[in-house]
């Protein structure tokens, strides 16, 4: 990892005392890009179009402009959720989206949303699929009964 980002080792070494914290770092900062990006996505949306129109424009700009993000998070998440000192910051990821989403809507509804959500950006990650608002709305507005 020192390699990669171009860091000395023993600048890594000195700052995390193994390699699971360091990846534990790694999952929150990826997880507060994330949280920033779709709280900021969302509450453009949102304003403009309500809320399927908000989480569509985010599924479309996860999946398709920002898909390599996405495939390295999605990596980031599963490798944290196999490790047992992890697996609470990777379970954050998904509960903090849910909190999100409760600003717009009631709890229940917005764990379904929050499901659905994960369902598609794994499928996005994993199979390589680009999801467009104008696919994914409306299954939105089903959850949402609109």
């Amino acid at each position: 990892m020192a390699e990669a980002s171009d860091v000395p080792l023993g600048s890594t070494s000195y700052h995390f005392e193994d390699k699971g914290e360091l990846i534990g770092e790694v999952v929150k900062l990826a997880r507060e890009r994330n949280r920033a990006l779709s709280t900021r996505i969302l509450r453009e949306q949102v304003a403009e179009g309500g809320l399927a129109v908000g989480l569509a424009q985010l599924i479309e700009e996860l999946t398709v402009r920002q898909h390599h993000v996405l495939v390295i998070d999605h990596d980031l998440y599963l490798a944290s959720l196999r490790n047992r000192a992890l697996k609470a910051e990777s379970r954050q990821w998904s509960l903090g989206f849910v909190e999100m989403l409760e600003e717009y809507t009631d709890h229940v509804t917005a764990e379904v949303l929050g499901f659905f959500f994960d369902g598609v950006c794994m499928q996005a990650a994993v199979l390589d699929i680009m999801f467009f608002a104008s696919d994914v709305e409306p299954h939105i507005r089903r959850i949402l009964r609109e």
